[in-house]
């Protein structure tokens, strides 16, 4: 039986993840925080670190790990410092597991890697380069593991997720916003109404992942639909679904829109 080691399993998209993955193996979750929803082994991450018998009863031959850890707060998680902290977690596990004949390694990237510079699509092609240090350390992270398994290339995968949604979260990004301001009614501030952006349901992303990392792919990919969406468009929509009717503020304006649509 396969056994997947979820680093960062208690996370948003990788507690969805260890759900999904529970019915195909066994799921081992590592994580700062507890995940209490799924009845499946789980440990510290710290302890991990510390712990050489640890890392063998993990590691072996039928473990697939997924490193998901990394800062993600939706208020600051773009330019926050706290990126330098999960690369850093991130590469130390890439050179710990490498030691060790797993079975497969995947780690999980963003859209932000990619370049919006001269391109309407951001397909596995594109020249990776980032304005925000969320996006840059994502890409060192991902060189850095590309070139630790060179010589295990298929053994190797990086998923790079596009702009995941779910309804009812409301949190800082667009949906969340737009819920936020529905439910006290206030008006709607749009940033960046004429980006066109690559939305994907978290149910449709989780699906995506689960299959590359049960599958034979290796190398990068794009987790996206490939279907561009105004921002602007979309909340209106998604706004007027949920009854709103006031007004809908455009904050920024810029004279060249970022279009970033995965290839899949």
């Amino acid at each position: 039986m396969t056994r997947f080691v979820l680093i960062g399993g208690a996370g948003y998209i990788g507690s969805k993840l260890s759900k999904n993955l529970v019915h195909h193996g066994e799921v081992i979750i590592v994580d700062h925080r507890p995940y209490d929803d799924l009845n499946v082994e789980q440990f510290k991450f710290d302890e991990l670190l510390r712990n050489d018998q640890l890392q063998r009863y993990l590691f072996t031959s039928e473990t697939t790990v997924i490193n998901l850890k990394w800062y993600t707060n939706p208020d600051d998680y773009l330019n926050s410092n706290k990126n330098l902290n999960s690369l850093q977690n991130f590469i130390i596990i890439s050179l710990l597991i490498y030691k060790i004949n797993i079975k497969k390694y995947i780690g999980i990237g963003s859209c932000a890697e990619y370049s919006v510079e001269g391109t309407d699509r951001s397909g596995l092609s594109t020249q990776l380069k980032s304005e925000t240090l969320y996006g840059s350390a994502k890409i060192i992270a991902y060189r850095l593991s590309k070139q630790i398994y060179e010589e295990r290339s298929e053994k190797f995968c990086w998923l790079r997720l596009f702009h995941v949604y779910e309804y009812g979260l409301r949190n800082s990004k667009l949906h969340g916003v737009i819920e936020r301001s529905v439910e006290k009614n206030n008006p709607i501030e749009i940033k960046r109404p004429e980006d066109i952006l690559d939305f994907i349901h978290v149910r449709d992303a989780i699906a995506l992942i689960s299959s590359h990392i049960r599958g034979a792919s290796f190398g990068a990919h794009n987790v996206c639909t490939g279907i561009g969406q105004n921002v602007l468009t979309v909340a209106t929509t998604y706004a007027k679904s949920l009854g709103f009717s006031g007004e809908i503020v455009c904050l920024e304006q810029p004279s060249k829109p970022i279009i970033i649509v995965g290839d899949l």
